[in-house]
């Protein structure tokens, strides 16, 4: 089972240097500050073991009530582990003490893993954000709070 806690951005970004899918030059720490300085926020940490299985990221974007989880991803050794069930469990529960009215989360047409998880959990698609490539094109969630 994994553990969440709450963690510096720092930690966050060392995290996320580990997860092979997010290669983006532009994703630097200083580029990380740059998103949540000055805003409400959340960065997150899972665990298996004790050891940094991966991250979360969530800030207020858009100043309409919801929260939005910028980054997320999981190591690939330990996938498959709940990891990042229990850290949307965790914002969830933070958004709602928080009073946010919901989580919007964007993610790319190629990360079926991630949509399908996201429709399970009663994510709605809000907009698409269409690319040259297909697999590319962004798609913007949305998951109400009660």
């Amino acid at each position: 089972m994994a553990e969440v806690k709450e963690i510096e951005l720092t930690e966050a970004y060392n995290i996320h240097l580990k997860i092979p899918e997010f290669k983006d030059p532009e994703d630097t720490l200083e580029h990380f500050k740059d998103r949540v300085e000055g805003k409400e926020s959340l960065v997150l940490a899972g665990f298996v073991d004790r050891k940094p299985a991966g991250y979360m990221i969530s800030y207020d974007r858009y100043a309409d009530g919801s929260i939005y989880c910028w980054m997320t991803g999981a190591v690939p050794e330990f996938r498959k582990q709940g990891v990042l069930s229990a850290m949307m469990n965790y914002l969830e529960k933070w958004a709602k003490e928080n009073n946010f009215k919901s989580i919007k989360i964007k993610t790319r047409n190629a990360r079926r893993e991630m949509l399908g998880y996201l429709v399970k959990h009663d994510f709605q698609f809000l907009e698409i954000e269409p690319k040259e490539e297909i697999s590319d094109s962004r798609i913007l969630l949305e998951k109400k709070l009660i």
